[in-house]
């Protein structure tokens, strides 16, 4: 990737640590990412960095770019603004600048049918799923083309979605997006995680609460929209499937 392009999306967003008051922001990201087993060697090449580089990052002895950020936080399965501290949505400056930095700036995952070949991969469906607001849904009028599953998500299980609309960028997930998913037992191993779930027969990305035995699918953008299903919308739910990762074609 040209250097400009990289020194530009550094100008535009790679100022987490002042913009928020967090100092130790690699120091935390590091705690978290030893706490559940993942191993920097295993996040360098995703990041296209050298675990000297990802080392450094953990280490805050360099910025860290907004890029690199979301990509930990999708790594981690957590919120960017809760992460902060925040206590509402990102900001509409931050999503501007989020929106620019996957046009210019390194992919925040990796690139859609990266190191794979014919022998580690599989053939499924690519349906789509709608990342929107509330319950807002979209026409899929379209037959199902074929997606090369990564090795990493390679499984007997695992089904691929394109995300359409952008209500789920605070999680770093973006419209053109593909998640891959798999299914658990129960629906207690969906609660808190992002899912791949249908109601009313429309497949929807959200993260799925279940305060006091309710059923809530919540969106970050805008401003962290809540989406309780009611009586009819709940006999009509099924949970898909936990988004275990994710890819981004670098161009659109």
């Amino acid at each position: 990737m040209p250097a400009e392009r990289t020194d530009e999306s550094n100008e535009k967003s790679l100022r987490l640590r002042s913009m928020y008051g967090c100092p130790d922001l690699g120091a935390r990201i590091y705690e978290l990412l030893q706490e559940r087993g993942i191993k920097q060697a295993r996040v360098a090449p995703e990041l296209r960095l050298s675990p000297g580089q990802v080392s450094k990052l953990l280490n805050d002895k360099v910025d860290m770019s907004v890029g690199a950020f979301l990509h930990f936080m999708h790594r981690l399965q957590e919120r960017p603004s809760a992460f902060l501290g925040e206590k509402n949505a990102l900001s509409i400056e931050l999503l501007q600048a989020l929106r620019a930095l996957v046009q210019i700036a390194m992919p925040v995952l990796r690139p859609a049918g990266s190191e794979t070949t014919a022998g580690e991969t599989r053939l499924v469906p690519l349906l789509r799923v709608a990342a929107t607001p509330d319950n807002e849904t979209y026409d899929d009028d379209h037959e199902p083309r074929l997606h090369a599953l990564p090795h990493e998500y390679n499984g007997p299980d695992t089904a691929a979605f394109e995300v359409v609309g952008d209500s789920m960028i605070g999680e770093a997930i973006l419209s053109g997006d593909v998640v891959f998913t798999r299914p658990a037992r129960n629906l207690a191993d969906y609660t808190d995680r992002i899912i791949v779930c249908a109601v009313q027969g429309y497949r929807h990305l959200k993260r799925l609460r279940r305060p006091r035995g309710k059923v809530v699918l919540e969106s970050t953008e805008p401003a962290k929209n809540v989406w309780e299903l009611n009586q009819g919308e709940r006999a009509s739910f099924k949970a898909i499937g936990i988004v275990i990762g994710a890819t981004r074609r670098l161009s659109r």
